[in-house]
Order: C-alpha cells, then structure tokens, then sequence
C-alpha cells in the first residue's frame, strides 16, 4: 500500500482528497450489474485515464504473468510497465503485425484486464437498495440498471457499452416496474427526424443486409440531440469460404447506439460493442468479432440521403472463428460438404481500420474531398499456430471534384419517378447532366509488404509493394468528353512453388483514352439495347467519335522464371534485365489519326530452350524499336459510299488505300531500329512519304531506309552453322556475298566493319541500294 501512495503522490493527484458523492437507489435491474468499490487510489487514476501496469504493480493489482512479460520485452527497450490501455493496444497491434516478437495471448489477456477494470474491487447490485456513488465510480455487468438519484432522472446503465462511469448513463424516465421510456417527449422536429431514419431503415432492411429484432428507440439528448437504439442489430453479408457457396455470415451486435443533431446535416456518432458474435446463417455461433474502439463519427446530409464526413478508428481488430468438424450438412446441396477454412483458419487480425471522408461544398455549390482508408497489420493464424496471410497495409484513396451532389440527388429521384417515360423524351441530354453532376476526380488502391504462403509448404509468394491508380478528368472547359489515365506499378514480386519459381523487381504499367464520349457510348449501348444490331455504317460512324487517342506503356526490370529440376542451379530459365514497350494512337477521332510504337529489350541472358530457335550468337540481347505514323487511312471506312464501291468490285482496295494515303500526305518515320547480338549488330531507320507530284499526277509512295550491319561475316557463319544442310549453307554464304557486294564497308575505330545500305523505292517502281539500280546488280549477281 505504500508504494502505491507514492505511485499516487508521483501522479500529481492529492491524496485522502474527498471526492463527492450522491445517494442513488436501484430501482430495477436486469441480469448482473456490478460497481467498483475500490482501491479509492485506483479509481481515482482511472477517472483520470492514468492507469499504468506500474501503478497495478504497486498497489499488487497486477498478476504474475505480466511481471514476466514486462521482463521479456525489456530486450526489445520496451518499459511495459509504463503502458496504460492504448499503449497495450499499440504493442497488441505491432505483434499481429509481426514487427514486434511478443507473447500475443499474453498481450491479449492484459487487454481484456485493463479494459474490463478487473483490477479494481467490484460488488454486485442489487434491486432496491441504497449506494453512494460519485464521479470515480464505475459500473458494468450484463443487462440494464436504473438509478434513481436523490433529485433528479433516473439513469439507465446499458451494458452493450461496457465499462461506464455516471457521466456516460443517460437520463431517463420511468412507469413503476415498467420499461424506461424517454423523459421527454419527442418534439415536431424530433418527430420529423424519426420518421426520416424509419424510412433509411426500411429501406435498409428490404434490401436485406439489416434486420433488427424490435423497432428503433428514440430519445431527446440535452444539447440538441437525438440518439437511437437499435436493438438486437444484425449485419448480414454472403461470404465465399471456398466451394461451399452462399455461406452467410451475421455480425449480431446486441444493440447500436446513434446520437445526432437536429440540423439538415447532421453531425451523428454510431457506437457498437466492442465485441460482436458472429453467427452463420443457422444461427450457430462460429465465432467473434472485436474491435478497440467501436465508434464511427460524421456528418450526414438528410437533404442528399447521403455522408459528408466520415471518421473510423477502428484500434486493434480480430475475427475469430470457432474450429469446427470439415464437413456439415449443405442447406444448398443437401448432403455433406467440406468447409475449407473453417477447419483450418483460427483467426484474423488487423492492427486496425482507419477511415475518413471529407466532403466539402463550395461557393458554386458542388462539393470536392479526399476519402482515404487504411487497413493496417492484417494477419490470419490457423488453428495450428502457422500464419499463411500476412499484410502490412491496404490502403485506399479517392479524390473528388466538381460533384454535383444536389443535382445528383435531383436526377436519381427522377430516376426512380418513371425512368421509361425520362428515358423515351430526353435519353440524351439526361446522361449528360449525369456525367456532368458525377464531376471528376482519381483513385489509388495499395498493397504493400504481403505475404502468402501454402500451410503445407508447398509454395509462397512475396509482394513489397504494389499500386494501382485511376484518374478521371475532364477533356476541356465545359465539354462532356472525359479522359482516363490508368496506372499500375509492382516492386519486388517473388513466387515460388514446386514448378517455377518467378521474380519481378519493379513493373510500371500505364495507360490511358483521351476525349471519351460518353454521350456516344451511351447512344451506343441504349440502340443495342432498344433495336438490337445496329448497321455497319453506323457502328463505324459512332466509333469514330468514342474516343480521341490512347497511350500504353510498359516497363519492366529485373524479371525472371527458373524451371526447378531438383537442384537450385538446375532447370531452364529466362531472364530479362530491362523490358519496355509503349504504343500511343492521336486523333482517333479524325479521319486522319496517328500511331507511335516504342519497344526495348536489354539483358535477356537467357531463354526457355523449347522457345529459343535460334543459336546463341544470333539471340538478341537488345533490341530497340521507335516509329511513328500520321494520316493514317481511317476515314475511308466512315466513308459509306467508297467501301460499298469496295465491297461490290468497283473500285480496287489497294487503289483506295493508296489514294487515301497520298490524300492525308501520310508519314511513316521509322526513327530506330537496333538488333545487338554476340555475333554482330544490325541497326536502321527510315521514311515513308505519300505524296502529290503535281496537279496531273495521281502522285506516289516512296520511302527511304538506312541499314548498318556490323560483322556480316560473323552473323553469316552463325547463320550458316544452325543450316539443316550444306546446300542451305551455301545459299546463306551467297547471300551474305552479295549483300557485302550492295553495301559500303566502313571501317570502325575498333577495327570492326560496317557495311552500309541506303536503300530508296517508290511506286514507280524505282530501287535503288547506295545510288545505285538494283536491277543490274540482281543480273550481276545471279543472271
């Protein structure tokens, strides 16, 4: 004892300081309720939130175990014995998690005694009597208890809250014997308020995933607010445990309390219990769900039937599932079938969930805001103490701009009025308000530090990090089309099993419509969906304008696949040190549109054998692709009349097509094209032009192309060495022969030599290699 009044001095509270009291008599009591009693020192750091291990240690309050678990964390610099409540809660989390090496079940267990005060002398109720009670006193138990004061309302303890003190009891009114019942009486507004959630929990309830056992109970706070009670809540939602579907899962909360404000927009708090039993939809308990801190606060907008602010803290939560027997009947089925999970999964746990949502309304009336969520430290445990799942975070976030909730709700109500006779006078300009009022805005769903491995060892996977992330802005000042840009990135990716092993360091994925129109996809859709097939003509003439351009890149480094075949030397691999490929199309939406092409390899050391045909010094470790198109010919096939001319044999498709081209003055420029081999290397770049001569002239295609090989004679050995026969590798040797003879050698610093090609055509049938006629060196070389 007199350590702990010098723990108690130490806290800067007086000691022997009298605290006030005030007589109370149970009036009525349900099951057991209980009032702590002491020690006076300890209720009075409880009231005060400071409650730490050290004080329970000097006051003997504080079991054995936990002297121990202290002295086990002190290696890892943790002083246990300074923790309160949160602090435990924190270590609880850090050790599901798997960044802290603890005793999680010892953790566990002192959570549980710090949350439930089983530190402090409890005595039980009992109804009718007397007891004095102050502001240090705490209550708990099972059931209900009213309190009547020497002046003032009854209070009603509610247990679903669990451990309370008298400023936490709401005041209430009670008939002798009988249930409690407000203490004052709803007003208008109230009333009004009633009425208004009675239908959002009707609507809830036919939609099938609330029941509730009894109807809400609502009741005037002071300060301008009203709480509902809903008893007996009980969520219902389908879960997949494998082959056995159409599991349901029902988290039956025993009660859920709302508070609210009487405004058009409302800030309101939601509390549940911070243990909720989970049921399957037999109605056998299979398990528990709890949470550190149940209490979701916000704004709602009763105008718009929907949230503006949202904040969810969940602390340290756990799903744990009672092991059961493999196999029961199948209400679905109607015979015996496994239930893969439930035999094997104990438990899931999760350092916690954080939510939040923040809507605002600006000056123009349209809101804009960030929701953000975080799931933090998830981790499954079999029933066998093995962790198959382990997650460090999951994280979602959301942007949103120029949303129209106001006309938003205005349209869904039209909507729901009669959406045949909205769709029949005005399909068209209804989307477009649609799109309009839906604003812009992106998205990004993370992954980082996951960790999933067979329970038999069979295989694992590995992913540090990944992110995927969307964007959807407007195209330009007061215009419907949309853009829509897409990213996706990977870092440190490993797989293993008995087959392949995979390895990924980092892949970037990205892409992108530019000049959606929505209003053509939609004028699309609803033709199908009103007159079935829609012409040719018309598909053609509509796709033109659905979108005005795409972009796709790819860029991976550090890939790799190992066949295993028993050793960790053996088996055949592939590897690819750098890999990128990009592809951009332009003016989709003109008759003229454009196309780009980048493609790069580098350091494919090695290749599957049963997908490599080629010998080793002729498999390219780089390869480097970049050109570019423009006037493409896409408007011939808008053009409804040329393409029945075409159809029908009237006017030749190459003809057309030439035409065309020479039309938009159509460029190909060929900027790079390398091929770096062990043997040699073969680089190029060229141009194709269509063009008009004169006003006589139909005009022409023409096109020039540079090519350089490096150690011909070298590719053509390498070549000539995988031949089948000797007269293919004669052939090959000709060839080569004749190819030195066209070209111009060039000697490089290195005293390698590079043979030169500049080669020019047309459609006119011109061909020349270095400014010379090819078709006397054809005669030369094989008459």
């Amino acid at each position: 004892m007199l350590c702990g009044l010098l723990v108690l001095a130490m806290s800067g509270l007086p000691i022997g300081a009298a605290i006030a009291d005030t007589r109370y008599q149970v009036l009525e009591l349900g099951d057991t309720v209980e009032r702590a009693t002491g020690p006076v020192e300890l209720l009075s750091l409880d009231a005060d939130a400071a409650i730490t291990l050290r004080a329970l240690r000097a006051f003997g309050k504080l079991p054995d175990e936990f002297n121990r678990l202290a002295l086990s964390l002190r290696g890892s610099g943790i002083d246990l014995f300074a923790a309160g409540e949160k602090e435990v809660e924190a270590l609880l989390g850090q050790v599901r998690a798997g960044s802290l090496s603890a005793d999680a079940e010892a953790l566990e267990r002192l959570l549980q005694l710090l949350r439930q005060r089983d530190y402090l002398d409890w005595q039980p109720l009992t109804e009718g009597e007397q007891v004095r009670l102050s502001d240090t006193t705490r209550l708990r138990g099972q059931g209900r208890a009213l309190l009547q004061p020497e002046s003032g309302e009854p209070l009603l303890f509610d247990s679903h809250l669990g451990v309370q003190a008298l400023s936490d009891l709401r005041a209430m009114d009670t008939d002798v014997k009988g249930l409690p019942t407000p203490a004052v009486a709803l007003s208008s507004r109230d009333e009004e308020i009633r009425v208004y959630w009675h239908e959002r929990l009707d609507e809830a309830r036919e939609a099938g995933w609330l029941y509730m056992d009894g109807e809400p109970e609502f009741t005037p706070l002071p300060g301008d607010q009203l709480r509902v009670v809903l008893p007996a809540v009980s969520l219902r939602t389908p879960l997949d445990l494998g082959p056995h579907q159409g599991i349901m899962l029902m988290l039956d909360s025993p009660v859920m309390t709302l508070d609210m404000g009487h405004a058009a927009r409302p800030a309101f708090e939601i509390r549940l219990p911070a243990s909720i039993p989970v049921h399957d939809r037999d109605g056998d308990e299979v398990g528990l769900f709890t949470m550190g801190r149940p209490v979701l606060t916000g704004v709602w907008a009763r105008d718009l039937d929907t949230l503006l602010k949202v904040t969810v803290d969940t602390g340290p939560m756990q799903l744990g599932m009672r092991p059961e027997p493999s196999s029961q009947p199948s209400a679905l089925k109607g015979a015996d079938v496994p239930l893969p999970g439930r035999d094997e999964l104990e438990q899931f746990a999760a350092e916690g969930l954080r939510l939040t949502l923040d809507l605002a309304q600006g000056s123009d009336g349209r809101f804009k805001g960030p929701l953000e969520m975080q799931l933090l430290g998830l981790t499954a445990k079999s029933v066998h103490g093995i962790v198959p799942l382990r997650l460090g975070a999951v994280t979602l976030k959301a942007d949103y701009q120029d949303l129209d909730l106001v006309a938003l709700n205005q349209l869904t109500e039209q909507l729901g009025d009669d959406p045949e006779v909205l769709f029949l006078q005005d399909p068209e300009g209804f989307f477009s308000r649609m799109i309009t009022a839906m604003g812009v805005g992106g998205t990004e769903l993370g992954i980082s530090d996951l960790e999933i491995r067979n329970p038999d060892g069979a295989g694992e996977m590995h992913l540090a990090l990944a992110r995927l992330g969307s964007r959807w802005l407007s195209s330009g000042p007061e215009r419907l089309e949309r853009d829509l840009q897409i990213a996706l990135s990977m870092e440190n990716w490993r797989f293993e099993d008995d087959e392949m092993r995979f390895g990924l360091d980092a892949l970037a994925v990205e892409g992108g419509l530019q000049r959606i129109s929505p209003v053509t996809l939609f004028k699309l859709g609803l033709a199908s969906a009103m007159g079935g097939e829609l012409p040719e003509e018309e598909v053609l003439r509509l796709s033109q304008s659905l979108v005005g351009g795409f972009r796709l890149s790819v860029d991976l480094k550090g890939g790799g696949v190992q066949m295993p075949t028993g050793s960790s030397e053996g088996g055949e691999r592939m590897e690819v040190g750098h890999f990128s490929f990009g592809l951009d199309g332009t003016d989709l939406d003109t008759p003229t549109p454009g196309l780009k092409l980048a493609y790069r390899h580098q350091d494919v050391t090695q290749i599957l054998a049963d997908m490599n045909p080629l010998p080793e010094g002729l498999f390219p470790g780089l390869v480097e692709i970049n050109l570019s198109a423009t006037g493409l010919p896409a408007g011939m096939l808008a053009d409804d009349a040329l393409m029945t001319q075409i159809r029908t044999g009237q006017v030749d498709v190459m003809e057309a097509l030439i035409t065309q081209l020479i039309s938009n003055a159509s460029l190909l420029a060929l900027d790079k094209v390398l091929i770096d081999m062990p043997a040699g290397r073969i680089s190029m770049n060229g141009r194709g032009t269509a063009e008009r001569l004169s006003a006589e002239e139909a005009g022409m295609l023409a096109g020039t192309l540079n090519i350089e090989v490096r150690d011909l004679d070298a590719l053509a050995e390498q070549w000539a060495a995988q031949a089948g026969h000797e007269d293919e590798r004669r052939q090959i040797r000709q060839m080569a022969a004749f190819l030195k003879m066209m070209g111009e050698p060039r000697q490089e610093g290195s005293g390698e030599t590079v043979h030169v090609f500049r080669i020019k055509a047309d459609t006119r049938g011109e061909i020349t290699v270095n400014d010379n006629d090819l078709a006397p060196l054809l005669e030369g070389f094989g008459g």
